[in-house]
């Protein structure tokens, strides 16, 4: 797709007699609010920054910010984790980089958060080829379920800046900023997939309901869960974890009852799960004809569970009737497939 373009004079700079005119094109419309994913910078011979919107003389050296939107479900750790120029190592740029790679960014939920190179590059270390220099960075970010960390795809965004002479009447200066959207903006963008990108390609579309959903996928004591009987019954029905107790069976698989509780057939895995929790999903079971109470098991993996012994069924239970169960969703339609069991 052709792309339209407006150029903005940012900076001017007297050097030998010539001008040296930067000029930023930006995609239309030029109204969108979210921000590139990397960012020019301009600097007087100080160090001071310069307006990018009124014409200013002594641009002397260039830097960058990089933006981080989150506009997912789950609070993002990055990492700038490369960058190159033209595709190789650059010692200056290196140096300007090297504290910004020493420094996670955390990135939380509906917000943008930004590294800003601490020092300028020189312009005129970059000026003799007349070709753009494309000044490339690589994003890494990661997010927790339960107690694991899941890492999502490299995010990878550019700038291209061309210096060339026009004579006795100056240097253009063209960027172009670029990028790709991170993981988490409900796009299901080029190099993603269900592995390395579950909330933007996993996301289930609204015709899509649940069997259950937790309110937290660590379970903690104030946690609630939302079931319903069958894919077919309505909305879900609300419980609060109530307490816990222990399943005294080193069974491999889900025991199919024990000590009253029947084990609930599900399409999908049960999500998360607490701390002490071995590497099998959860198994969810109803007290038998008490509709009014349902477990969440796990094979117990270290201390702190329910259950003395490593490799028994640790148990929590949760009661409609707690005053947690009001807080979890009931509706069935699929909101986050992260904290949910789906039809």
């Amino acid at each position: 797709m052709k792309k339209n373009y407006t150029p903005i004079i940012i900076g001017l700079l007297l050097l030998s007699g010539v001008i040296l005119a930067i000029v930023l094109l930006k995609d239309q419309p030029p109204n969108n609010d979210t921000p590139d994913m990397v960012e020019v910078l301009i600097y007087d011979a100080n160090g001071n920054p310069l307006s990018v919107v009124n014409s200013v003389s002594g641009v002397y050296y260039i830097g960058f910010r990089v933006n981080i939107v989150n506009t997912g479900t789950k609070a993002l750790t990055c990492n700038l984790i490369d960058n190159k120029v033209n595709g190789a190592s650059d010692t200056n740029f290196n140096t300007q980089m090297a504290t910004i790679k020493a420094t996670p960014l955390y990135v939380p939920v509906g917000t943008t958060k930004s590294w800003t190179t601490p020092s300028g590059l020189a312009v005129s270390g970059y000026e003799p080829a007349p070709t753009p220099d494309v000044f490339n960075f690589v994003v890494k970010c990661s997010y927790l379920e339960g107690t694991e960390t899941k890492y999502l795809s490299d995010k990878t965004g550019s700038v291209s800046v061309k210096i060339e002479s026009e004579g006795t009447a100056g240097f253009d200066v063209t960027t172009e900023t670029g990028g790709i959207g991170l993981c988490g903006n409900s796009i299901c963008d080029s190099g993603e997939d269900t592995s390395n990108c579950p909330v933007d390609c996993s996301v289930a579309p609204p015709t899509t309901t649940v069997k259950f959903r937790t309110t937290d996928t660590l379970y903690p004591s104030n946690s609630a869960i939302g079931v319903r009987s069958s894919c077919s019954s309505g909305n879900l029905i609300g419980y609060g974890r109530s307490g816990s107790t222990c399943f005294a069976t080193t069974s491999v698989t889900c025991p199919s009852s024990y000590a009253g509780y029947i084990l609930v057939g599900l399409a999908n895995p049960i999500p998360g799960g607490p701390s002490w929790r071995g590497s099998n999903f959860g198994c969810l079971y109803s007290k038998g004809t008490d509709s009014t109470i349902y477990a969440v098991a796990w094979k117990v993996a270290s201390s702190g569970s329910p259950c003395g012994v490593s490799g028994q069924y640790g148990v929590l239970l949760f009661d409609s009737d707690s005053a947690y169960a009001s807080s979890v969703d009931t509706n069935p339609v699929s909101k986050d497939p992260l904290s949910e069991s789906l039809c």
